[in-house]
């Protein structure tokens, strides 16, 4: 499943690359929905974006909608700056090539109106390239991406916790006289990760093999996992 892309026009999300015109333009992409533009937001990993109540997904939305106001307010102030740069540039080489022809031609006030004009022209230019420069930059530095990875590191913590009690549970179960409770693997299960791996039951084949036959795929399987629901040989 590619990346999610969220439209801040009409909120439409899209989960692949198909629900999206093939016209880009910049970062910037075009909804199919409502013919706008779309931000390409980082959402990498839906699972995250689905955990998420409606809330922090408000939140991320907000945080989206500002960044692309705020970049796009950099990109206008580093085209100005840019514009701003031609004329002095211009103004330089006319300048420069006035103070070459009084030095050539002895004329000493074409040669001072050149040298003046050139100590303004040359670093006015360069002044409006770093400031467009800098305007580019800056568009370029704003991301969504902290607020996004604080999320998904909230939800990799509490995988952690739940894989952690998990664990601790099952190790607690091995010691459990009760013979009705069930009794997990300190190993995890090697499909999911999660630590609910038991004896494969009856009951955890009876459906497959009575469909199948001997052609089930469950037959001489002997563990199981309550998490992800398969079955299978270490």
């Amino acid at each position: 499943m590619g990346n999610m892309l969220y439209c801040c026009n009409c909120g439409h999300i899209g989960y692949t690359s198909k629900d999206v015109k093939d016209l880009k333009v910049g970062n910037w992409w075009y909804c199919k929905n409502c013919n706008e533009d779309m931000v390409y937001t980082p959402i990498t990993d839906v699972q995250v974006w689905e955990d998420m109540d409606s809330e922090a997904q408000n939140e991320c939305i907000v945080q989206w909608k500002e960044d692309k106001k705020n970049r796009a307010m950099y990109h206008e102030k580093s085209n100005k700056w840019f514009i701003a740069f031609y004329p002095f540039l211009f103004l330089s080489i006319i300048s420069i090539g006035a103070l070459g022809a009084g030095i050539i031609t002895s004329t000493f006030i074409i040669a001072t109106l050149g040298l003046i004009v050139t100590a303004i022209a040359i670093p006015m230019a360069a002044h409006c390239f770093q400031q467009s420069e800098y305007y580019t930059a800056c568009a370029q530095k704003i991301s969504s991406s902290e607020l996004w990875e604080k999320r998904s590191k909230e939800r990799k913590e509490k995988e952690a916790q739940a894989l952690q009690a998990e664990q601790e549970f099952a190790i607690k179960s091995q010691s459990d006289s009760t013979p009705w409770n069930k009794r997990y693997f300190t190993d995890p299960c090697p499909y999911c990760g999660h630590y609910k791996v038991r004896y494969a039951s009856w009951d955890d084949k009876k459906l497959s093999v009575a469909f199948w036959g001997v052609w089930s795929n469950k037959v001489g399987k002997n563990f199981h996992c309550d998490y992800c629901n398969r079955t299978f040989n270490n």
